[in-house]
């Protein structure tokens, strides 16, 4: 990840609407303009004609550009991926902030996720990661963690902290373990890693275990998580990696041993160090060697 300066909010929110205004039409924004003046005073009602335009007022496209710097945006209370973020997530958003900081209770956003179709349900969800700890946050991350909506899930799981800063234990770790049946990276969970413990590894490698037993691929981001919170076992999925014919794989299992620092684990590396044939794992098998000696 880039690295990220925290900011006020208010100057993050500010950073957002600039971007906007860049990157729809003068239509567009004044129509948007206009309806954030409506909700400035604290009526989350105008919302309820709001949101269902908010796609066809600004559109389904991505708020950055592919080469646009400041990706992840950092406030007081947030980091947030904006690469993840449509025009018309980045526009809802600020709308409903613009109500809840006139002093609507941020709950009026249930009514909005109940009433609204996928887009609009999407874009209150994109919604939560901006809003502390109101509790609309933990009802809607459940409502996202139970949807067989994808891009529901990934909505409220992905792309910013809100999962790792605000979710209980139990809570993230069945969003994980969500995550590793729908095989998301694991980057996308910002800051999840921090919050790996040894409930969640001995889940992680019992569903490994399960997918194999069928023929099926692990969840990279298994690594990842185990080795910052090894159990019984941990040390010797991650051994057995060095040996997958996935290269993603061999390159998780180099990594994550480095992250281990088990210094009776540098044996294995060197072992498969001599047979490794990518440039890029045999990079990061010497900096776990590195770490290891």
């Amino acid at each position: 990840m880039s690295q990220v300066t925290r900011i006020p909010d208010s100057e993050a929110f500010a950073r957002i609407s600039a971007r906007l205004r860049a990157v729809v039409t003068s239509d567009a924004f004044a129509w948007w303009e206009a309806g954030r003046q409506r909700v400035t005073g604290g009526d989350p009602a105008p919302l309820a004609a709001l949101f269902p335009a908010l796609v066809r007022k600004l559109g389904r496209d991505p708020l950055l550009e592919p080469t646009d710097a400041g990706r992840f945006l950092a406030g007081e209370r947030f980091l947030v991926d904006l690469a993840a973020y449509r025009r018309a997530d980045a526009a809802g958003a600020l709308l409903a902030l613009a109500a809840v900081a006139g002093g609507a209770d941020p709950s009026f956003l249930r009514t909005r996720f109940n009433e609204g179709d996928l887009d609009e349900r999407t874009t209150v969800l994109r919604t939560l990661p901006f809003l502390g700890g109101a509790p609309v946050v933990l009802d809607l991350m459940g409502e996202a963690q139970r949807s067989n909506t994808q891009d529901h899930f990934e909505a409220a799981a992905c792309d910013s902290d809100v999962a790792m800063r605000r979710l209980p234990q139990a809570d993230l770790n069945r969003m994980v373990l969500k995550m590793a049946f729908l095989d998301v990276p694991v980057w996308r969970m910002l800051g999840g890693l921090q919050r790996a413990d040894g409930e969640l590894s001995r889940k992680l490698q019992d569903f490994a275990t399960e997918r194999e037993a069928a023929g099926r691929p692990v969840w990279v981001g298994t690594l990842a998580f185990i080795a910052r919170a090894p159990v019984d076992g941990t040390r010797a999925r991650l051994v057995g990696h060095l040996e997958h014919g996935d290269d993603r794989q061999r390159l998780a299992a180099a990594q994550n041993i480095a992250v281990l620092r088990d210094r009776s684990l540098a044996r294995y590396v060197r072992e498969r160090l001599g047979r490794e044939l990518s440039p890029a794992i045999r990079a990061a098998m010497h900096e776990a060697l590195a770490k290891l000696e």
